[in-house]
C-alpha cells in the first residue's frame, strides 16, 4: 500500500526492546483534491453558524446521543469516529443539515480531531437549543 502511495514501509526491531513499524506516503493536500478544508485551515478557530430548525423529540434525542458518542471518541483521537460519523450520517444530516455534516466529515476524514471535536460540541449546543 505504501508503495502505491509513492512511499515506503519498514520496521526497525531490536530484540528485547521492541519494534517500530513505519511508512511514508505522498498524499495530496485537501485543496488539491477539491475536498473542503476544515474551518481551522481557513480561520483562527472553527465556527459553524447555522440555524437548526425545530427537531422532533426522537430526532433530537438520536442526534444528541450520536454527537455525544462522537465527542467521546474525538476526545481520545479514536479512529472509530469516522465509522460512527458515516454510520449515522442520515440522522445527523436531518438534524444539523448537510453543510454542517460536510464540515464535520472533512475534519474527521483528515484526522483533524481537535477541529472535529470543536465542531461536534458546537453541534451539540445547537441541537440542545433546537
Amino acid at each position: 500500500l505504501a508503495s502505491l502511495l509513492g512511499g515506503e514501509a519498514g520496521v526497525d526491531s531490536t530484540p528485547g526492546t521492541g519494534s517500530r513499524f513505519w511508512f511514508t506516503a505522498r498524499l495530496a493536500r485537501p485543496a488539491d483534491t477539491g475536498m473542503p478544508l476544515p474551518a481551522s485551515a481557513k480561520s483562527p478557530g472553527p465556527v459553524l453558524a447555522m440555524p437548526i430548525e425545530p427537531l422532533s423529540p426522537d430526532l433530537r434525542a438520536e442526534a444528541l446521543a450520536i454527537l455525544g458518542d462522537l465527542d467521546g471518541l474525538l476526545a481520545v483521537d479514536d479512529m472509530r469516529a469516522a465509522g460512527v460519523l458515516r454510520a449515522n450520517a442520515e440522522p445527523l444530516r436531518r438534524a444539523v443539515g448537510k453543510e454542517a455534516l460536510a464540515c464535520l466529515g472533512a475534519a474527521v476524514d483528515i484526522f483533524d480531531f481537535a477541529t472535529a471535536r470543536t465542531l461536534t460540541r458546537q453541534l451539540l449546543e445547537s441541537v440542545r437549543a433546537a
